[in-house]
């Protein structure tokens, strides 16, 4: 599966309205944990004004999967933003 977000579709501001963390525990007890990105949803799309069936992405896995694959999609954009945010020096670091 493929999914393409384009850039009128991202929120204007990344806050934690638009970005949220969901937990979920699975019969087993495991826990899985879903990072959730809100787009911009037309008026169009929402019966009444207290409607929120907005349009989302989100990952699900465990905590740390889901935390390294943001870090690596981070680092293959802006390597020099990730290696400051994680106290390194230089570019190109792995994660």
């Amino acid at each position: 599966m493929r999914i393409n977000i384009y850039e009128e579709e991202l929120p204007d501001e990344l806050d934690a309205r638009a970005i949220t963390g969901v937990v979920k525990y699975t019969i087993m007890g495991k826990k899985y944990f879903g990072l959730r990105l809100y787009l911009k949803s037309p008026d169009a799309l929402h019966d009444t004004l207290d409607d929120d069936n907005r349009s989302a992405i989100t990952i699900w896995g465990p905590q740390r999967k889901v935390a390294t694959l943001l870090w690596a999609m981070a680092a293959s954009i802006e390597p020099e933003l990730v290696s400051r945010a994680r106290g390194e020096r230089g570019s190109g670091s792995s994660l």
